[in-house]
């Protein structure tokens, strides 16, 4: 089960939760695998470090800094920051909040895939949730594209709205600063972006989460059930996939 274990874990050191680790692995043996049963295989394989603090697991991959980056010099740069603020956050993106609610986020930009800014989100969130007098569980799937000063234009309301045709909440995720000469392409920008229902947050400073603004909501939209599967299969890490399916199955 050790060498299961390991598998599951991205090979870039990225972290995912304890509980998607589980019910990944029970999915992957076809039998139930109790919490005690997994940490026991975590404390075993030096190859595979516990974060407590914030109940996930990742691969040890040496030489990488796993902490997110102080100086914010690129797209990439706000990645672990942004993540950070969606676990914070996940309840926040559904109103009113469901009885439950699993969630998984995966930064789909650095997975192997489709090559092209239009079919490439930095980071998505997968939500099952489920309601009192809903027979069924409710799938939402959002996108998040990050683009620093110089990327906030007409041009990256388009890229955030194309996403739309394989998820059901585009958002487009400004690192804008006050006073920033890029301010002045905002209005025009809000408005293409609610004229498509695509989803709008601003970061004065993307290491401060007291700085995020929602700007906009997304509206959901319907993309062809076909095309979510095809991506989720593409953009998400076998673990994420698993959890998805169980909690899917209910």
């Amino acid at each position: 089960m050790r060498e299961a274990v390991y598998q599951l874990l991205p090979e870039d050191g990225s972290s995912i939760e304890f509980e998607v680790v589980r019910l990944a692995l029970s999915e992957q043996l076809g039998r139930e695998v109790d919490a005690d049963q997994l940490h026991q295989t975590i404390f075993s394989d030096n190859r595979i470090q516990s974060v407590p603090s914030t109940g996930q697991i990742q691969r040890l991959v040496p030489n990488t800094d796993t902490a997110p980056p102080a100086n914010i010099k690129t797209e990439r740069d706000i990645e672990p920051w942004f993540e950070r603020y969606l676990w914070q956050n996940r309840t926040a993106f559904h109103d009113p909040r469901p009885m439950s609610l699993n969630t998984v986020i995966e930064n789909t930009a650095r997975i192997r895939g489709t090559v092209g800014r239009w079919t490439r989100p930095d980071l998505c969130m997968a939500c099952v949730a489920r309601y009192r007098y809903t027979p069924t569980p409710q799938f939402d799937l959002f996108s998040f594209e990050l683009k620093m000063p110089s990327g906030c234009n007409m041009l990256a309301v388009h890229e955030a709205l194309a996403h739309g045709a394989t998820t059901h909440f585009p958002h487009l995720c400004l690192f804008l600063p006050e006073g920033a000469s890029e301010q002045k392409n905002l209005s025009a920008m809000l408005e293409r972006a609610q004229h498509h229902g695509v989803g709008v947050i601003r970061m004065s400073d993307p290491r401060d989460f007291g700085t995020y603004t929602r700007l906009l909501e997304a509206r959901r939209g319907q993309p062809a059930a076909g095309k979510i599967d095809a991506f989720v299969e593409e953009r998400f890490g076998t673990a994420n996939r698993l959890a998805l399916c169980r909690w899917l199955r209910g």
